[in-house]
């Protein structure tokens, strides 16, 4: 049996974030993370680009209050951003890199919605966080790397596009959609990122006759499959198809009773 993972675990009143039960976005390009520098590699301030190998952008919250203005712990907030949309549990591996050795800096992370406002929440500058009257960092306090570009992350690429375009084709052909209702609903469950709704806005003729094209599909392999019950209830003669009653095991017709 595999041995239990045995690294320290964040207990649970430390976390800032609370750990979604289901991951409700399955992949997604932004990923953030809260982690605790206690259970993070010594240097990683000095090592992080080098370790995540991506673009990154992190506050160190050391000043922040709890609800009874009591000092929260230590925590960093870190987004990562991929080239490509990316897994859950990938994005997790990669923030998961800048644990020590026999500890787990972090236990789960998010997928980013909106990256200004993420981008915004690292300092607390947020309407959100103004209301509940959170600490406000000075912006320089939030660390990029990495070329971490906020301004063309904000600003969908044809490529992004490209990407999110095949990416919906996939989904239609890997669950096998033939409507268009169908695959729209899926959309919606999957995706909260307002990229891939625009997507299937400016393409939905294309996506439309995509799934078309799978019931298409569907109605040949059925017909072929009543063609194939229909042929097997009868036999060939040189006269055609006959009931196999009619027809003898080597292929001839039944001569009839007198």
């Amino acid at each position: 049996m595999p041995k239990k993972d045995e690294r320290k675990e964040i207990p649970k009143e430390e976390r800032e974030v609370k750990e979604p039960t289901t991951t409700r976005i399955t992949k997604a390009r932004f990923w953030w993370a809260v982690l605790y520098p206690e259970n993070m590699l010594s240097d990683w301030e000095d090592k992080i680009g080098d370790i995540v190998q991506l673009p990154f952008c992190y506050c160190v919250h050391d000043k922040s209050k709890d609800t009874k203005s009591e000092h929260r712990k230590t925590h960093i907030h870190l987004i990562l951003a991929f080239p490509n949309t990316t897994t859950y549990k990938h994005a997790l591996s990669v923030f998961d890199l800048l644990s020590a050795a026999d500890k787990k800096a972090v236990n789960t992370c998010e997928a980013v919605i909106n990256i200004r406002n993420t981008y915004d929440y690292l300092i607390h500058d947020t309407d959100t966080c103004k209301k509940k009257g959170k600490e406000l960092y000075p912006k320089t306090d939030r660390i990029c790397g990495n070329t971490f570009d906020i301004g063309a992350y904000e600003q969908v690429g044809a490529k992004e596009k490209l990407d999110m375009c095949k990416e919906l084709c996939d989904l239609i052909l890997d669950n096998g959609l033939t409507n268009f209702a169908d695959f729209y609903f899926l959309v919606m469950q999957l995706y909260e990122d307002s990229n891939y709704f625009e997507c299937l806005k400016a393409n939905s003729g294309f996506f439309e006759r995509l799934t078309k094209a799978n019931y298409q599909k569907w109605q040949v392999q059925q017909q072929m499959v009543r063609e194939t019950d229909f042929v097997g209830d009868y036999g060939h003669t040189s006269e055609g198809l006959r009931p196999k009653k009619c027809v003898t095991e080597d292929g001839r017709q039944k001569p009839k009773k007198k």
